[in-house]
C-alpha cells in the first residue's frame, strides 16, 4: 500500500515537470542539417543546462529516444545533439564555461551514438548525410570555441575531436 502511494506521487511530480517543461519551452528548432521529417524535441534557450526544470527535459529526451523506433531514434540523438551544441554556444556567451564544456561532451555522446547505431542496425544511407553534416557542424564549433576554456579542458576537447575524426572514418565517406 505505501509503494503503491510513493510511485503515485512520484508519477504526479514527473508528469507536473514534464508538463511544466512543455508549457515553458518554445518551439525554435535547433539543426545540425538537413533532416528526414521526424518529430523532434523543440526547447528555445529557456531550459538549457542548469536550469531547475532541466532534470525534466532530460527525462523527456530520454523517454522519446527510449520508444522511438530504429532511424527515428538515430535521428532524435542527433536532434539532441544539436540542442546541446546550441546550449553550449549559448552558456559560453553567458561565461558559464564548465556547463558549457559538459554540454558539448554530452552532445557528442550522442552523435557517437547515433553514429554506432547507424552501423549496428544498417540503418538507411539517408541518414549517413546527417550524421556526417552533425559531426562537422560540432567539430567546427569545438574548434572555434576551445581558446574559451582552460588548459585541461582543451586537452578533453583536443580527445573529443580525435574521437570525432574517428567517427566520421567509422561512419565512412
Amino acid at each position: 500500500m505505501k509503494i503503491n502511494t510513493v510511485f503515485i506521487v512520484i508519477s504526479i511530480f514527473f508528469a507536473f515537470g514534464v508538463l511544466t517543461t512543455s508549457l515553458v519551452s518554445a518551439s525554435t528548432p535547433y539543426s545540425l542539417g538537413t533532416l528526414p521529417s521526424v518529430p523532434t524535441i523543440r526547447f528555445s534557450g529557456g531550459v538549457m543546462p542548469g536550469h531547475i526544470l532541466y532534470p525534466f527535459r532530460v527525462a523527456r529526451e530520454k523517454i522519446y529516444i527510449v520508444f522511438a523506433p530504429g532511424a527515428s531514434k538515430c535521428l532524435q540523438r542527433v536532434g539532441i545533439a544539436g540542442q546541446r551544441l546550441q546550449a553550449a554556444r549559448e552558456l559560453l556567451q553567458l561565461e558559464h564555461t564548465s556547463l558549457a564544456f559538459k554540454t558539448l561532451l554530452k552532445g557528442h555522446q550522442y552523435l557517437a551514438e547515433s553514429v554506432y547505431q547507424f552501423q549496428e542496425e544498417k540503418l538507411d544511407s539517408s541518414l549517413k548525410v546527417s550524421l556526417h553534416d552533425a559531426l562537422e557542424s560540432y567539430r567546427t564549433t569545438v574548434i572555434e570555441k576551445k581558446p574559451q576554456f582552460s588548459e585541461k579542458e582543451q586537452a578533453v576537447l583536443d580527445k573529443l575531436l580525435a574521437e570525432n575524426e574517428a567517427l566520421q572514418t567509422h561512419l565512412g565517406n
